[in-house]
């Protein structure tokens, strides 16, 4: 399998789908240094000034001369204003179009604004980090048993965030947030939202309805945890089983005129079904454009392939929307057929490090193979985290250059989560052993989260560790004024001189 990504003959870089070391061979040139995952390194000499081309796109100029097999990132690339004359399919030719009878079709869920989606799920969103717990709750009270009753929904799932009631009322991180909410609520593979809100949030439920014109109804409800007297009314009005033959009842009753009557609603309880004969322009493919431009492709939509939602950066799909732009075309056809068969080999490829968590598709994985990651004492600055999703955005940011550990979640008295639950043994085991310089504890900013950073750093100072946490305070960007007293009190704690 090739260790990059090249979209264009023109291109003068290419993004590598895994951590390189340094004498790694990519397109016949060789890194002069560690470049790490989705990253760019040059294929040719560019000369301080000229254009840096990726994706057949300028993404920016050289601020220095760079040579082949060096690492193009932010410290030898500028960004500047340009002035530029933009022309629109210049390479567009003529192709042989798959006659419309023998087009592919999908079965889906048509919903009433025309959208299609190919699941058919009630979401629980919350507005806030404050109502997630409750959020949760509400979504495992509906466990096999009660699905059992209601076989064509395909499950009813939470979808939490971490931001604060504290948060700037506006600027860029408010509109991102409300234009996330928006598109999950919208999302056609939910037949039903619950909204959960806290009630003091800068992020009102009531804006987010406005700004985008969402209204309440039998398929669309929203509660706020302060209306309904406290946390425990709030999963007892969903959790009980009344409120919830309610919400299923309505994605029921979605073809049905009988009303939204909990008990006359059991009696269209498969009412909702998915339909054959869509084509592809229903689909809408899942954007990834975010964190790094080394991503800043497109993923083929996950709903329309596998029955997990997940996203790994090193196996994703680019330039999907494209594929589909063309799926009509003979030709393109069997490219997607090609895309599809690598992401499903190695999808079965990928499989959990046994010494830190992560995952990969070798065991050790190559984090905890790579010599780059150790001192000169042969120690490594070890970095404790939640998920691995959690050691993928570090590793995205480029800010660690040490290993990890994965915990696989933290401590949770509320959802029976202990030490045993988690990989806490074998850090202890690997701090025993002499493996670690330092222990970094980047644990989420959440009661469970500074929980288990306080147990795991107890038991860490016991075996002479030397251990510390990530910082928490005032956001990059953030204002005095809008901060929660939580946040303005870890950051008057954690204050240093300047």
């Amino acid at each position: 399998m090739k260790n990059f990504i090249r979209l264009s003959e023109i291109d003068n870089v290419v993004t590598v789908t895994a951590e390189l070391d340094s004498g790694v061979e990519v397109e016949q040139v060789k890194t002069s240094g560690l470049v790490p995952c989705s990253h760019k390194i040059a294929t040719a000499e560019i000369r301080q000034g000229e254009a840096v081309r990726k994706y057949a796109q300028i993404i920016g100029y050289a601020s220095r001369d760079i040579r082949p097999g060096e690492h193009v990132h932010t410290h030898n690339v500028d960004f500047r204003n340009t002035s530029a004359d933009y022309e629109f399919a210049t390479d567009l030719k003529p192709v042989d179009v798959v006659s419309e009878p023998a087009r592919d079709t999908f079965m889906g869920y048509r919903r009433e604004n025309g959208k299609v989606g190919t699941r058919n799920y009630i979401g629980i969103l919350t507005s806030v980090n404050c109502s997630a717990t409750a959020a949760r709750m509400i979504a495992s009270a509906f466990g096999s048993e009660e699905m059992a009753n209601y076989p064509n929904v395909d499950g009813v799932v939470a979808f939490v965030h971490g931001t604060g009631c504290g948060m700037a009322g506006q600027g860029e991180g408010f509109d991102a947030l409300q234009r996330v909410l928006w598109g999950y609520a919208r999302n056609p593979n939910h037949a039903g939202i619950v909204m959960v809100g806290l009630g003091c949030e800068m992020n009102q439920i009531d804006w987010l309805l406005e700004a985008y014109g969402l209204k309440q109804g039998p398929l669309f409800k929203a509660m706020n945890i302060q209306d309904t007297e406290g946390f425990a009314k709030t999963v007892e009005m969903i959790g009980f089983p009344e409120k919830r033959l309610e919400i299923y009842s309505s994605i029921r009753g979605i073809h049905s005129d009988d009303s939204l009557e909990i008990r006359s609603m059991q009696l269209a309880a498969d009412a909702a079904r998915a339909e054959d004969g869509f084509r592809l322009k229903y689909i809408q493919p899942a954007y990834n454009v975010g964190y790094d431009d080394g991503d800043s492709g497109w993923e083929l939509s996950a709903s329309l392939v596998l029955p997990w939602g997940t996203r790994n950066p090193d196996i994703a799909v680019y330039q999907s929307q494209q594929a589909f732009s063309l799926a009509a075309q003979a030709e393109q056809r069997r490219l997607i057929e090609d895309r599809l068969r690598v992401l499903l080999d190695t999808a079965d490829a990928v499989r959990e490090c046994s010494a830190c968590g992560n995952l990969d598709t070798e065991d050790p994985c190559r984090i905890c193979l790579s010599p780059t990651r150790l001192g000169e004492d042969g120690k490594a600055v070890l970095c404790v985290v939640e998920t691995v999703s959690d050691l993928w955005a570090l590793e995205r940011s480029g800010s660690f250059k040490g290993r990890y550990h994965v915990l696989g979640g933290t401590l949770s008295a509320l959802d029976g989560r202990g030490p045993d639950q988690l990989r806490v043994g074998s850090l202890l085991e690997r701090v025993r052993r002499g493996e670690a310089r330092e222990v970094i504890l980047a644990l989420s900013a959440t009661v469970d989260g500074q929980t288990t950073a306080h147990y795991l750093a107890e038991r860490l100072r016991e075996l002479g560790a030397e251990v510390s946490a990530v910082a928490q305070g005032v956001p990059v960007g953030g204002s005095l004024e809008y901060l929660d007293d939580g946040t303005l009190l870890a950051a008057m704690n954690a204050r240093r001189s300047v």
